[in-house]
């Protein structure tokens, strides 16, 4: 009789293991990769986006910090004011795009009504106005959508332009005129 010789197969699963093991790793550091480059790619997109600080706003907030003693001598120092915090409040409103274009006519009509004749009363009404309406529409609605944790800022802001009397000339008024503007720098400070 012949003897047969059988040989017993090397098992396969050690080499199925190894073959396994190797694609993970390979899946593995290939997936980290791609991972990590995406997150990188959307960090720098959402920088681009960011504005640090708005130039506009920025030289609002240095103009009302100035030495602004020269509005006792001459109150076109009021409508100049005026006219950049209607600028800078455009800016932020732009930024966090937001319309409020048609407000901010209503209040440029008041501005431009405001003249360097110091006699003239009907200038601290038209001051009163345009501020109470910069407050109360604008300013007020873009802390409401935008900035909730400013609640107490824009309460100041408004007591400030409730407390410019429309009867009394706007150089009567240097100390409510300069706190009002230095509120509204003060809010749009912390917007920025």
């Amino acid at each position: 009789m012949t003897v047969i010789k059988i040989e017993k197969k090397k098992p396969v699963w050690p080499l199925i293991l190894g073959i396994g093991v190797v694609a993970v790793l390979i899946y593995f550091f290939a997936f980290n990769e791609k991972e990590e480059t995406v997150q990188e790619v959307q960090f720098t997109e959402d920088l681009i986006n960011v504005t640090e600080f708005n130039r506009t706003v920025a030289s609002y907030v240095n103009f009302i910090n100035e030495d602004t003693l020269k509005m006792e001598y001459n109150d076109s120092f009021s409508k100049e004011a005026f006219l950049r915090l209607v600028d800078a409040t455009n800016a932020m409103a732009e930024e966090i795009n937001m319309d409020i274009h048609s407000n901010m006519a209503r209040v440029v009509k008041y501005v431009n009504r405001i003249k360097a004749d110091p006699i003239e009363t009907a200038h601290a009404d038209d001051f009163r106005k345009a501020a109470d309406l910069l407050t109360s529409s604008v300013l007020k609605s873009m802390q409401q959508s935008k900035y909730p944790d400013l609640a107490s800022d824009i309460v100041e802001l408004e007591n400030a332009s409730a407390s410019i009397d429309p009867n009394i000339l706007i150089l009567d008024q240097i100390y409510q005129i300069k706190t009002f503007f230095r509120e509204a720098s003060d809010l749009l400070l912390k917007m920025n």
